[in-house]
């Protein structure tokens, strides 16, 4: 079969759309294409068959920025002490203004005149693909490979670079994955299967539009600390010290994002369960799973200034605070589970019983002294120079080279005589779970739930600052992974009635609480420097989860079918961001010592579907969400104005629209139209909001703060118009599909 999908997309507009979304009133069949196929088929007959797919999706999105600027307009002047437009660049299409042009009046008309060109500034571009392919090797074996890829390409919308689109980073993603399968028939009632999987996931983001760019990163530095090799002036030319020209509320005229980033995972799965019905009232389920990641990152700011002759250089990871690397050995955590489950059936009820066991080995360690974190750059003087006479400090006469301590000294004995890092231990659990279903009516059944969970932490949150670096005299600014933390566990018990009224109608009421423990946090830590502290991460963090759930569905009789569910729900917490801790005493702010709405916290959901088939060949369908405002907190000038989420963004809703029909040409040629509407009724959802006012469309900045500033070219209030803070605008996807047998 061979599926083929053409896209064209359209948004509605009104005047305020048309403020928020340049661009959204134009026609452009090409901002969306998607074109798919699949094909199946047996390569022999009984014994072994294929299946392929692949798809390649482009969308320009629905944010646009202008091209006022390129990054190199500006220039600096010595004798001006200023900047100005450099005349072998100009502006954007090549305008330059001329001595006696005011250049905020010169940009102001060009842009009046709509001569500058409109960027997509939220694109992305994916081509994906799997192969499946299936062997029957006997009537009880069968072994399947499957192979998945993935690659996309994408720019991120940033509002400071909106008058300057081409200073933008590009993003990369690739993923593949390879799996193996065996499923076995060992009898009637008993059957197992075996899994090993390989997954690669590369995300990598820079300046340059080539994928590969980041190979020229190379893992090698002279003795300043600089790179051996030099990048590309033909990407990176511009000094970012320009960006200190448009600073504040204002877009950038000039400038390059110099940000570097590479993070590539690669995991190893095995995996292997057996289910056997052991008689007519046990089923008995079994598996094991273990799985190992290996982690490679570098994140690093390019530098182009008087130090490096202005040549694009990058400074080592392992001595620069600005910059991070995992090292030639990367990070390599390992997980192992495993899981027993009993399922007994009666007339009267069914019960689930289980025994989970759970094992995280982080693989790294931790500091014996927080005080003094990096061995390379250490603070306090005994971990400088060796105590020749025991006495337990440094004198001046011991503050000699030759008395100095060297790297491998250090790690074996820090000032307290302990070695420097500590090995982690792994953590365990083991977590029960119980299940209980029974009949209570004719076509009416309880169930009841209760089971223990364990969740690892975030590997961001165990190996943070890889290098255990506070700078000197930085007062509190660093934040640092710690790979001692336990996994979080949580404990839920969950209650429901279902029931079923005629022959298409069901009614189902649930009820859950989540007892949540072990939430990251963060932990203040003082530096041997009078004054410096730093972020670590800890377990001190708890939080709650309670709520209802009513649902109602019509399966499909006369044609029409839908279903309704409503959700009232409350998550609390002392605190929503493993962070916060740290932005209190970063801001001088006393933490929270109660329990705070959690940044997730939505206490009213309600989701529909309706399907309707007017015939056999067509199709439509509505799908809509509620859901009342997430918390905020409240700010006025950048200070906070009370506790933690006390405040509620507008509530959000949407409705997408679907329809198809199929054309029957010939017996083995299917040919199907579809339409799909996206935000039906072209809601403005705002979902980020100002938290002195807690809405999207207005802020009370413009009350203290002065309409121009910096440059001088564009207002406040032109920079307050926040078109990333909506919901994407109304989207119309029209498309047709072939299918061939």
């Amino acid at each position: 079969m061979v599926d083929v999908t053409t896209v064209a997309s359209l948004g509605g507009v009104d005047t305020s759309a048309t403020n928020i979304f340049p661009q959204l009133n134009s026609f452009n069949l090409g901002n969306i294409s998607d074109l798919k196929f699949n094909i199946d088929g047996p390569i022999l007959p009984g014994k072994i068959s294929f299946f392929a797919s692949g798809r390649f999706k482009k969308h320009d999105g629905h944010l646009y920025g202008q091209r006022i600027f390129h990054p190199n307009s500006f220039v600096w002047v010595d004798s001006l002490n200023d900047y100005r437009i450099d005349e072998s660049v100009g502006l954007g299409n090549g305008f330059l203004p001329s001595a006696d042009d005011s250049l905020d009046f010169f940009i102001d008309s060009l842009k009046d005149a709509n001569a500058f060109d409109w960027v997509p500034m939220d694109w992305s571009e994916q081509v994906s693909g799997q192969v499946k392919v299936s062997w029957r090797v006997t009537p009880y074996i069968k072994m399947t490979y499957n192979r998945l890829y993935s690659d996309t390409k994408s720019q991120d919308y940033s509002h400071a670079f909106r008058w300057n689109p081409e200073g933008r980073s590009h993003s990369f993603n690739t993923r593949t994955g390879d799996l193996i399968r065996m499923d076995l028939s060992l009898n009637k009632s008993t059957f197992a299967n075996a899994m090993y999987s390989r997954a690669i996931n590369h995300y990598r983001s820079h300046l340059s539009p080539d994928p590969d760019f980041f190979e020229l990163i190379v893992d090698d530095y002279k003795e300043t600390g600089y790179s051996t090799n030099t990048l590309e002036s033909s990407i990176y030319y511009v000094d970012p010290k320009i960006f200190n020209y448009a600073f504040g509320n204002n877009f950038y005229v000039s400038g390059q994002d110099m940000d570097v980033y590479s993070r590539k995972s690669i995991i190893n799965t095995y995996k292997a369960e057996i289910t056997s019905q052991v008689n007519s009232k046990h089923q008995v389920k079994a598996g094991a799973e273990a799985r190992k990641t290996e982690i490679s990152l570098v994140d690093l700011t390019v530098q182009l200034n008087p130090n490096t002759d202005f040549k694009a250089l990058y400074l080592n990871p392992l001595i620069s605070p600005m910059h991070d690397t995992f090292g030639g050995d990367g990070r390599n955590p390992i997980e192992v589970s495993a899981y027993i489950q009993d399922k007994l059936e009666s007339d009267e009820m069914v019960v689930n019983i289980g025994l989970r066991f759970d094992h995280f080995n982080p693989d790294w360690k931790v500091l014996n002294d927080s005080e003094d974190p990096n061995y390379l750059s250490p603070l306090k003087p005994i971990n400088t120079w060796f105590d020749t006479d025991g006495d337990g400090s440094i004198s001046i006469s011991e503050m000699d080279d030759s008395n100095l301590k060297s790297d491998q000294d250090r790690l074996k004995s820090n000032a307290n005589g302990d070695s420097w890092f500590r090995t982690v231990d792994p953590k365990t659990q083991i977590s029960p779970r119980f299940a209980l279903a029974f009949p209570i009516t004719e076509s009416g059944y309880m169930h009841f739930s209760y089971g223990h969970f364990f969740q690892n932490p975030s590997f961001s949150y165990i190996y943070d600052n890889p290098e255990f670096e506070v700078p000197a005299a930085s007062g509190i600014s660093s934040t640092m992974g710690n790979a001692d933390m336990e996994p979080q566990r949580t404990t839920q018990y969950e209650v429901g009635f279902s029931q079923q009224i005629g022959r298409d109608i069901g009614v189902e009421i649930t009820g859950y609480f989540k007892d949540i423990r072990n939430l990251n946090s963060s932990e203040i830590k003082k530096s041997f420097i009078a004054g410096d502290r730093y972020g670590l991460y800890v377990n001190k963090d708890h939080a709650n989860s309670r709520g209802i759930t009513i649902a109602i569905s019509k399966r499909s009789l006369q044609d029409f079918s839908g279903n309704l569910d409503y959700t009232y729900s409350i998550s609390e917490g002392n605190a929503s961001d493993p962070t916060a801790a740290f932005y209190d005493e970063e801001s001088n702010i006393e933490p929270e010592k109660m329990l705070v709405p959690l940044d997730w916290d939505q206490r009213h959901t309600i989701n529909g579907t309706m399907t309707y088939h007017p015939t056999n060949v067509s199709g439509v369908s509505l799908v809509f969400n509620y859901g009342s405002g997430f918390p905020y907190t409240t700010q006025f000038a950048d200070t906070r104005t009370a506790f933690e989420n006390n405040a509620l963004k507008p509530a959000t809703y949407n409705m997408d629209m679907r329809g198809y029909y199929n054309f029957v040409l010939f017996k083995d040629l299917i040919v199907s139209t579809h339409i799909n509407i996206y935000n039906l009724f072209d809601v403005r959802n705002e979902l980020t909001v100002y938290n002195d006012t807690g809405r999207s469309t207005y802020s009370l900045v413009p009350n203290y703060t002065p309409q121009f500033s910096g440059s001088r070219l564009n207002s406040l209030d032109q920079y307050l118009v926040r078109p990333d803070y909506y919901s994407t605008p109304r989207q119309i996807k029209i498309g047709v599909s072939v299918s061939i047998k």
